[in-house]
């Protein structure tokens, strides 16, 4: 049986793109429609960060308490990992709740099914009982996000676990290997060491996370290292197979070839989720995502793009800004994104987190640049807590002393790169940091720091 209704604005995907596209739409006036084929928060909120920052906060607690000897605290702790899974999960459904009612308080109709463009302005939508429902729409915004993607290597999906699977993992793997050397990866293959897997981390580069500032990215790889975790460099897997139920990594660092075996084998990439939508239909270009311009708009005029479908950015806090700006302009406000700024974090033990320009960067982009890192180890509340791993590096202009970057490792660094996104946003210079007050003692007092550092060196030689 097929159904029809229309809508001002049809938004496909109830991701963090999607979610906040929906609701800024409904909040502008607009008569919305979210179509989402399985439940809201995307992949962020089911299958990624969310979960994997519960699951590092709880592998930290547990390295934490086995150490809790230095403290004056007697503890034996023991790990009941499927307990732990169902918190995750439990915290998972109540911010799924959460965004369910904020989306009928803003008046957003949400139905639950797959979609496709069946033409410019029509929207079919297959309903989970069988039913198809046909929307005609003014205005569509696509937020589907990505999708596992085994079909790079040469493995049966039976030889590999996806970031799906691992997250519903309820046993800790004896020993795992991760393939991949991005933030997932790390974050991940750091999470289960602590839990007390063998993990081997698979890399193709010469360093995990070669996007990153190059000095504070080798820094975390050795921290890694001796913590225990295992990091093959300048490796690629060739093949994953299978013999008595343990999984065979075929690898290839050349000119040699050789090969581990481990428990589970972990495959961390994903891909922009567009399949199945009917782009053909609608003039949509695509290119690995959807080809979008500053204004989230497809070359379809009246469909909007945002979220990890593009294949750029993927990152949800990228993804709400998108959304953002596709809402308004689907409103007729004109808004554009602003890349320029985009915070990173890495959700390993210790954590990884940047903004701005590393210092490669900035000398590719020809500014003179002045570097300097501040560790935390001369951190007073950093001391005080026992938290001394890691450093700060800023990068700024040597001439203007305006800030370019920063980038840092340690433990809840994601909290700190804030401050320094709002120093480059609003150009502030070197010594507009090292001269502002900071709580003391306080972690932020470190970013205080590395800028007095760098403010000292120039004016008082």
């Amino acid at each position: 049986m097929t159904t029809r209704k229309s809508a001002e604005v049809v938004v496909i995907g109830g991701g963090p793109g999607g979610y906040v596209a929906a609701t800024r739409a409904a909040q502008l006036g607009m008569d919305v429609v979210l179509i989402e084929r399985d439940r809201i928060g995307g992949t962020c909120l089911n299958r990624g960060c969310v979960p994997i920052i519960y699951l590092q906060r709880q592998a930290r607690l547990f390295s934490r308490m086995k150490d809790a000897g230095r403290w004056g605290i007697r503890a034996k702790p023991s790990l009941d990992f499927g307990s732990m899974m169902k918190g995750k999960d439990e915290v998972v459904d109540d911010i799924v709740r959460a965004m369910n009612v904020t989306l009928r308080k803003e008046g957003v109709k949400l139905i639950e099914g797959e979609a496709s463009f069946l033409e410019p302005g029509s929207i079919e939508v297959s309903k989970r009982a069988g039913d198809k429902e046909t929307i005609e729409y003014e205005k569509a915004i696509i937020a589907t996000g990505c999708r596992p993607d085994t079909e790079r290597l040469e493995a049966s999906k039976d030889n590999v676990i996806t970031t799906d699977e691992a997250l519903e993992l309820r046993e800790v793997p004896k020993s795992i290997a991760v393939i991949g050397g991005d933030s997932i990866s790390t974050s991940l293959a750091s999470i289960f060491m602590e839990l007390g897997s063998q993990v081997i981390l698979l890399v193709e580069e010469e360093h995990i996370l070669p996007d990153e500032d190059g000095e504070i990215a080798v820094y975390l790889q050795e921290t890694l290292k001796s913590r225990g975790l295992k990091i093959f460099t300048e490796t690629q897997v060739e093949a994953v197979s299978s013999i008595n139920g343990t999984r065979k990594v075929s690898l290839l660092t050349s000119p040699s070839r050789s090969e581990i075996a481990a428990e589970k084998v972990l495959l961390c990439h994903r891909t922009p989720l567009i399949g199945g939508l009917g782009l053909d239909r609608i003039n949509v270009k695509t290119k690995q995502g959807i080809l979008v311009n500053d204004k989230m708009e497809t070359t379809e005029p009246g469909v909007y793009a945002v979220g990890d479908v593009l294949g750029r950015h993927a990152l949800a806090h990228v993804a709400l800004a998108e959304g953002m700006v596709a809402a308004e302009n689907a409103a007729e406000e004109e808004k554009t994104m602003d890349y320029r700024i985009i915070s990173q974090s890495v959700h390993s033990i210790p954590e990884l987190a940047g903004v701005g320009l590393t210092e490669k960067q900035a000398k590719d982009q020809g500014y003179r640049v002045k570097v300097s890192t501040f560790p935390f180890s001369q951190n007073t509340l950093a001391k005080t807590v026992g938290e001394t791993e890691g450093l700060i590096k800023a990068v700024a202009d040597r001439e203007s002393g305006e800030v370019l970057g920063v980038h840092m490792v340690g433990l809840d660094v994601s909290n700190l790169v804030a401050e320094c996104a709002l120093a480059i946003k609003l150009e502030a210079t070197i010594e507009d940091i090292a001269q502002l007050i900071h709580v003391h003692p306080s972690k932020a007092e470190a970013v205080r720091d590395v800028f007095w550092k760098m403010y000292r060196a120039l004016h008082y030689k």
